[in-house]
């Protein structure tokens, strides 16, 4: 037989199993140990047993919830205890706050992923698919996140955003992303990030010109100051200077003669006023001039060189039926020195027959300016010819615990950023973002359809109804408190109670009311499939008679004593 050689998990001995066992004890720490896909793990009931640092651990973290030192504490027990998969699953569900809040740090993010990597290597595919899309969801909500803020929720007026992180954003959120949130943010992203671009190179353009009016006055400061010095020894004459005069009297040796004079003699230059001159294509600059030998006023007049092409911008229009189409309306031409563009002196190209059609449109819109610069800029706006209309098809009658699902379709179809939103009172019913519809306790709700294009809005009226039942099976997070009434969540009538919790160690109650009194009992902790094989606490629900359930119970079965 075949002696394949292995380590305890729990006190590191060398230990020799034959192939083919699966189970076996520790000769030297007497701990149980199970061999699964060739991976040797101590029994999990003996390391909770036999472990009081990782019990301690255990408890902050599911009895006390207290996930700053539980953190603290399983990150103490790393050293020793590194071969633990609960040591890591529990610094996951330490950061995360067991999954009840949303990380909206990066290191806080990959330090979470990063334990998670570790509890994966240990854990088997059951008990890795428990947590598995809780983590996905909390890296999809991060980098979700970041995307709204950086965009505004991808309102291109007011986003703050730049165009290369807001990219960045998109890269990491659609990795997490299922497709059909993918495709359902796609078109509204492509849009946006478009028009970012597009808007940061107008910026860029804006810049640049500021750019080169700044460089002129530094360089018009500089030559002030050295006609001041080289003049304080031949008496300028008081009159304008000219910035061609300045130029022209500058040679190499004057420049040295600059140098030396610079370190001879302080001069101080005050800038008083700058005024760009649009008209007259003229910058004028006044400044107060101070040395040792005076003071006195300068005016630096410079002639501007516009090499800027006009700036287009588009203005988001839409035309409906009852609209008359005019394209110069969704755009707007100006100049940087000759201000905006009358309409007159822009040229535009576009099918004329294309625009009696519905949909996107695209204009080709170029500019000149006054010194022969050009600019063109593909315009787009939208044409609706039928009004825009919610279908909303649901079934007016759902049923407690059971499922439907929302089919809507909007016309036209063609409209950009089509999105909808779902609208419904959450006490009666559940909707998850694939359209699936649960009924949760009895009453009438309304549920909408809402269009965030135009906020059009479609709903209906649905009755929650309640099937009487030989059995219910109630589900929960075991995070929270949760309330099962008689009457709207279950029929009246005298049934066995069952339950099971998050961790089988612990104690937890169920608190019974009826006929205004109440008392809270242990619950008999057992696994679903043992249900109808365990005994159960009888109880009698007559109409609002409840259950309430502590945090750490996952599931309330009820079998019905007739």
């Amino acid at each position: 037989m075949k002696i394949v050689n292995y380590k305890c998990p729990n006190c590191g001995a060398n230990l020799k199993v034959e192939s083919g066992i699966t189970d076996g004890v520790c000769e030297y720490c007497q701990s149980p140990y199970h061999i699964d896909d060739g991976v040797i793990r101590v029994e999990y009931k003996v390391e909770f047993k036999n472990d009081n640092y990782l019990e301690v651990a255990q408890t902050t973290l599911d009895k006390f919830k207290d996930y700053q030192k539980s953190e603290y504490l399983f990150k103490l027990l790393l050293n020793k205890y590194g071969h633990k998969k609960e040591v890591y699953i529990g610094i996951v569900r330490s950061i995360a706050n067991d999954f009840t809040i949303s990380i909206n740090n990066l290191h806080r993010l990959n330090e979470l992923n990063g334990y998670f990597k570790k509890y994966q290597a240990l854990a088997t595919k059951n008990e890795i698919r428990e947590y598995e899309n809780k983590v996905i969801n909390l890296n999809k909500l991060y980098w979700y996140n970041l995307l709204v803020d950086s965009t505004n929720n991808f309102d291109i007026e007011t986003s703050k955003g730049d165009a290369k992180d807001i990219e960045t954003y998109w890269r990491h959120y659609i990795k997490y992303a299922t497709l059909e949130e993918h495709n359902n943010l796609k078109l509204k992203y492509s849009e946006f990030i478009k028009r970012k671009k597009s808007k940061e190179l107008e910026n860029k353009k804006k810049i640049k010109a500021l750019i080169v009016f700044a460089s002129i006055l530094i360089i018009s400061i500089f030559l002030i100051d050295f006609m001041l010095l080289y003049t304080e020894k031949v008496k300028l004459k008081e009159n304008k200077i000219e910035i061609s005069k300045i130029i022209d009297s500058i040679n190499t040796k004057k420049y040295e003669k600059l140098t030396f004079l610079l370190k001879e003699t302080r001069s101080d230059i005050v800038i008083k006023n700058a005024v760009l001159n649009s008209k007259t294509k003229k910058l004028e600059i006044t400044t107060i001039l101070k040395n040792k030998y005076n003071e006195k006023e300068e005016i630096l007049t410079l002639d501007l060189v516009d090499d800027f092409g006009p700036v287009i911008t588009s203005n988001n229009c839409t035309f409906k039926d009852t609209d008359i189409i005019d394209v110069n309306k969704c755009f707007t031409v100006f100049d940087y020195t000759d201000g905006e563009i009358p309409l007159e002196d822009v040229k535009i190209e576009y099918e004329k027959e294309d625009l009696n059609k519905e949909g996107t449109k695209t204009i080709k819109v170029t500019a000149e300016d006054k010194d022969g610069n050009a600019n063109t800029q593909n315009i787009e706006f939208v044409v609706t010819k039928t009004p825009i209309t919610i279908d909303l098809n649901l079934s007016n009658t759902l049923y407690v615990g059971e499922t439907a699902k929302i089919n809507y379709s909007i016309n036209p179809t063609n409209i950009p950023n089509k999105n909808v939103e779902f609208n419904f009172d959450k006490e009666y019913v559940n909707v998850d973002s694939n359209g699936n519809i649960r009924g949760i306790k009895k009453g009438t709700t309304e549920v909408c359809i809402v269009s965030k294009y135009n906020n059009s809005k479609k709903c209906i009226n649905v009755n929650v109804e309640l099937k009487c039942l030989d059995s219910y099976t109630f589900n929960f997070s075991g995070a929270d408190e949760v309330r099962i009434v008689a009457g709207e969540n279950f029929c009246p009538g005298t049934y066995q109670v069952f339950s099971d919790v998050l961790n089988h160690d612990q104690v937890y109650y169920l608190t019974y009311s009826a006929n205004g009194l109440k008392f809270s009992e242990h619950i008999t902790i057992c696994k679903f499939s043992d249900f109808l094989s365990e005994e159960g606490s009888k109880y009698a629900f007559n109409e609002k008679a409840y259950l309430e359930a502590s945090p750490g119970i996952t599931s309330i079965k009820l079998v019905k004593v007739y």
